[in-house]
């Protein structure tokens, strides 16, 4: 959106068209504050109020927004259990909802990147031994992956290009949340531009 109206200014600046180019670069301007903030669904997109977490999928990047609100924390999802009662409580089920708004496939897979087993600093902190400045370790078990396999969220059809294709499942997490990383949401087909983590 951005790189069109960019694009589209120019030419109307060429004739020239000076209110066109105005509303043009207004245009990617609001399209750039939705690319430079991937904690905010952007705009057009809504929040599924039914999800705990509603993702989109869009120009090769992964985009979330949090259903009551924040930057990265889950507050659902928070207890540090004592005894086998408490152990028992927490059961918390994130309910996500996806859309692919491109036109090829996406996946979407859920990972507990070590600490979820309390071991987040079970070696030592970095930044006391000149380290590099990480707070944690991976420990034992450096990844386990909340859902397998991962979700495949079909391309979006280029006929209907305002319909994104949409997808929604539970996950059931039955141990205690990591105190830094709770979980790290990625596409594993397209891992190199789609992260978005929930601390």
């Amino acid at each position: 959106r951005m790189w069109n109206a960019m694009r589209k200014a120019k030419d109307e600046a060429k004739k020239p068209n000076w209110p066109n180019v105005l509303k043009l670069t207004l245009q990617a301007q609001a399209a750039f504050r939705d690319w430079y903030d991937r904690t905010e669904l952007p705009a057009g997109v809504k929040v599924d109020p039914d999800s705990d977490i509603t993702i989109l999928y869009a120009n090769n990047t992964i985009y979330g927004e949090l259903t009551k609100g924040g930057w990265t924390r889950w507050e659902d999802w928070k207890l540090r259990y004592t005894t086998d009662e408490d152990k028992s409580k927490n059961n918390a089920e994130l309910k996500v909802t996806i859309y692919n708004g491109d036109y090829f496939v996406h996946g979407y897979q859920n990972v507990d990147f070590g600490g979820g087993r309390g071991w987040e600093n079970q070696f030592k902190s970095s930044t006391k031994v000149a380290g590099s400045g990480c707070w944690f370790t991976f420990g034992r078990a450096h990844w386990t992956p909340n859902n397998k396999p991962p979700v495949f969220i079909p391309a979006a059809d280029p006929a209907k290009p305002s319909q994104p294709v949409m997808r929604k499942f539970h996950i059931k997490y039955n141990y205690e949340p990591s105190r830094r990383l709770r979980f790290y949401q990625y596409d594993p087909i397209h891992h190199d531009v789609a992260i978005y983590s929930i601390h």
